[in-house]
């Protein structure tokens, strides 16, 4: 009677520690998905890092872009009442001639 409880003891002791195992097994295996995740996550921070520097550096770009083109805008519209009022002159100073000659 002895032997067949020793026996179920050293059966239980053996599943037990078969169970450890298991488990040690299944704990390091989460370890190194913790740290593939870990080492995932920098990278995707300092790649949205990069992105959101990116996007300022088009913001300041496309800033500076429109503020030239508002600049051209007024320097094209002095420059087409320049030429009206140039035009204008040339067609007074025609007729005038004309005139003359007549």
């Amino acid at each position: 009677m002895l032997e067949n409880r020793l026996q179920q003891a050293e059966q239980r002791f053996g599943a037990t520690i078969a169970r450890n195992q298991e488990l040690r097994a299944e704990i390091e295996s989460m370890g190194k998905q913790r740290e593939a995740f870990d080492q995932g996550q920098v990278k995707s921070e300092n790649e949205l890092q990069a992105m959101r520097a990116e996007v300022m550096a088009l913001r300041d770009a496309t800033s500076i872009a429109n503020e030239a083109r508002m600049a051209a805008k007024s320097q094209l519209e002095v420059l087409r009442i320049q030429a009206s009022v140039c035009g204008r002159e040339g067609e007074s100073t025609e007729k005038e001639k004309n005139r003359e000659v007549m």
